[in-house]
């Protein structure tokens, strides 16, 4: 008795069977005519047609609260839309470490502080830059070149901090249903990765278009967890 095996044309994608003997041989499909070569599957393979979905592997990367398909929908107060489908986040251990230089910094600088009072602002070196002058009046050279060499770490540590921040997509953000930045969270094996602070939110629209949202602006927050 022969044994037969099932084939799929690649033209047609017509079924039909064939003697499993004749396999590695070029025949004629018997619906289109065109030319196949003989391959019975492997009866660990899943037909195409039936094979479930498979998200892609995602490894040792993030967890995902949500899935690939989450996004935000955000209305500013101009009545301008936009849809939200990654954030940009920080390293949180760079992050404190930024806070410590701008601590050490601001101690010895006269306790000057962030217009805007976010680590990592630039305006911060801004204003600490203006303010030598009048620190030099009161402070021995020593003092203030010991101030400067602290701003110069500092501004080193801020570039490094925003060369390695990371875009993550909504699904994979911790509390992203909440419109609270300082809530997002990404946690890593090695640390985590959150909000800086700053003012504004940077962002990327379904077509991967970088954007900065100032979000004090935003009026209306709309996290969708599928779609």
């Amino acid at each position: 008795m022969n044994d037969f095996a099932t084939c799929r044309c690649p033209h047609c994608h017509g079924n039909f069977e064939f003697d499993a003997r004749q396999a590695g041989e070029t025949i004629t499909c018997p619906h289109c005519d065109g030319a196949i070569l003989l391959n019975p599957p492997s009866s660990k393979e899943t037909p195409p047609e039936s094979a479930p979905h498979a998200e892609p592997p995602r490894g040792p990367g993030p967890v995902w609260f949500g899935s690939e398909a989450s996004a935000v929908e955000i209305v500013l107060t101009s009545g301008a839309a936009l849809k939200i489908k990654a954030v940009r986040l920080y390293d949180a251990n760079e992050l404190h470490e930024l806070a410590t230089k701008k601590a050490e910094a601001a101690q010895m600088l006269n306790e000057i502080s962030s217009p805007q009072g976010s680590v990592g602002d630039p305006l911060w070196m801004v204003a600490a830059t203006k303010s030598i002058g009048t620190i030099e009046d009161r402070r021995s050279r020593g003092s203030v070149q010991t101030g400067l060499s602290l701003l110069q770490k500092f501004v080193e540590q801020e570039r490094k901090l925003r060369a390695d921040a990371k875009f993550f997509s909504v699904g994979q953000v911790q509390d992203m249903e909440y419109p609270v930045p300082v809530r997002w969270q990404v946690p890593l094996a090695e640390s985590r990765f959150v909000h800086n602070g700053d003012e504004f939110v940077t962002v990327k629209d379904p077509g991967g278009v970088v954007k900065s949202i100032r979000w004090s602006c935003v009026e209306s927050y709309d996290y969708q967890a599928n779609k």
